[in-house]
């Protein structure tokens, strides 16, 4: 009887464990479009509130020079689909770069969430459109 019950636990567990309490951000994500280098923007949301960016720019001015920058960041879940990223310039070459990045997520269709962007400082007119990395 003892074992029966044990055994029941483990099963509700795991049915509870497994119910979707993930975020729905988790995982990697890329531009909607690439960019007029060939590239993808890439963007990993870790379940530790971690993340990491790879944005690709061009100085103002300059838009034929594209440079590679490397950002780590933090993220919270500010409910109603609201996400906020800390991002820390994670390279040299963009020092002193850091800034905050605000989603929006918007659900289009068959259910799918898609991020919609805005960063600050020398970020506020770059645009930002995620949509989740698909297999392949």
């Amino acid at each position: 009887m003892h074992a029966r019950k044990l055994i029941l636990l483990i099963l509700v567990a795991t049915a509870l464990g497994s119910a979707g309490c993930s975020d729905p951000v988790l995982g990697e994500w890329r531009s909607t479009e690439k960019l007029n280098n060939g590239e993808r923007n890439q963007l990993w949301f870790y379940d530790d509130g971690s993340g990491e960016a790879t944005l690709w720019a061009t100085p103002e001015g300059q838009p034929e020079n594209w440079s590679r920058l490397d950002f780590k960041h933090r993220w919270q879940d500010k409910g109603d689909s609201f996400f906020e990223l800390d991002m820390q310039c994670d390279d040299n070459i963009c020092n002193g770069d850091d800034f905050t990045m605000n989603c929006d997520g918007v659900e289009r269709g068959g259910g799918e969430l898609f991020l919609s962007c805005e960063g600050d400082g020398k970020w506020s007119k770059y645009v930002f459109n995620w949509e989740p990395r698909r297999a392949r």
